[in-house]
């Protein structure tokens, strides 16, 4: 066949006289250009998509710092400026002192979520964090006696 010609196949080829062991005819080497011997095609290599690193968004909150008075409660904003919907968490330092009410809360841009703080019965110097999968912010927290 025409056809056979542009790939060839190893077949055994017998020796002359007939008998024996076979031995294979060798399959043409390729020209380098990884198709085989195929001589015009050349590959072209694709290359792998760069993955986006995320990109850091900054959360904003209506009160850079609190000062609570024993079992007192406030409550703060808190806003980020990504482009799509965010979930923000709210985190006390030391929960047993300090209780963030809120929980995880979708945000989207423009929006904000609210979180309520209330301090227990201990005096002390505590943070809230505010937390996205994008960025965080620390809001330090003082409980005092008054």
């Amino acid at each position: 066949n025409p056809d056979d010609s542009a790939n060839p196949v190893p077949t055994p080829t017998p020796p002359v006289g007939g008998g024996g062991v076979p031995v294979p005819t060798p399959t043409p080497a390729g020209n380098g250009n990884g198709n085989g011997s195929n001589p015009n095609a050349t590959p072209t290599p694709t290359p792998a998509p760069t993955p986006t690193p995320a990109l850091p968004c900054i959360l904003s909150v209506d009160l850079s710092s609190l000062i609570l008075k024993l079992e007192g409660t406030a409550t703060i904003k808190v806003s980020h400026n990504g482009s799509s919907s965010l979930a923000i968490t709210g985190s006390s330092s030391k929960p047993s002192d300090l209780q963030v009410n809120g929980g995880s809360q979708s945000v989207a841009p423009g929006e904000f979520a609210t979180f309520t703080i209330k301090s227990k019965k201990t005096l002390g110097t505590y943070s809230v964090t505010f937390s996205t999968g994008c960025g965080t912010k620390v809001v330090p927290v003082v409980v005092v006696a008054l």
